[in-house]
């Protein structure tokens, strides 16, 4: 699909006709410019394939809904039985529809950069998360571990779940002794108010 050509010249028809009118306009044109009632020529072979091409596009109705999307701007297209359209700016060029081309094109533009920004976000609030956690039980803790060793191949993490467990019992107990000492502070240690 070309949106530089206008299949609804080449074809002669108008952005209004039905799907009846656009295979008239096709059957004409392919008797009118037929490569071989025209001697095989040149301009006769690009007609056709111009002609087929449009007749391509605009047969199919979602392609002709992209088509007219992209080229007239906002299309209020009816029911599919209708199969009749009305354009808001017709074939004209209006500043109106060069802006809402500009909007289309700025928000693909920066799709890439919010994907990016939302990913950065993500991945904070799974940090937010594991920080979380690491004040969390035991269990929270092995989870924690196991989580972050699942990308490990399995052998390794078959062998590396002893360590593992040692790790967490290691880490849990030193949250429990810190929590004492610190509770012992305060209570002991910390100027009365």
């Amino acid at each position: 699909m070309n949106f530089n050509r206008n299949y609804y010249k080449i074809l002669g028809i108008e952005p209004t006709d039905d799907e009846t009118v656009i295979k008239n306009a096709y059957k004409t044109l392919v008797k009118r410019w037929h490569p071989d009632l025209n001697d095989n020529s040149i301009e006769s072979r690009q007609m056709m394939k111009d002609i087929n091409e449009a007749y391509e596009v605009l047969s199919d109705f979602r392609l002709r809904n992209e088509y007219n999307k992209v080229m007239f701007g906002s299309v209020k297209g009816k029911s599919r039985k209708e199969s009749t359209y009305s354009y808001s700016g017709g074939f004209s060029y209006s500043p109106q529809s060069e802006e809402v081309r500009e909007k289309v094109r700025k928000r693909y533009e920066n799709k890439y950069q919010d994907a990016n920004s939302y990913y950065k976000d993500f991945e904070k609030n799974i940090e937010e998360g594991k920080q979380n956690i690491c004040t969390g039980s035991f269990a929270d803790k092995y989870h924690l571990i196991l989580s972050d060793a699942m990308y490990l191949p399995s052998g390794v993490r078959f062998f590396m779940t002893p360590v593992f467990i040692v790790v967490a019992i290691v880490w849990h107990g030193a949250d429990v002794v810190s929590n004492i000492l610190l509770g012992f502070f305060n209570f002991f240690v910390a100027p009365k108010q």
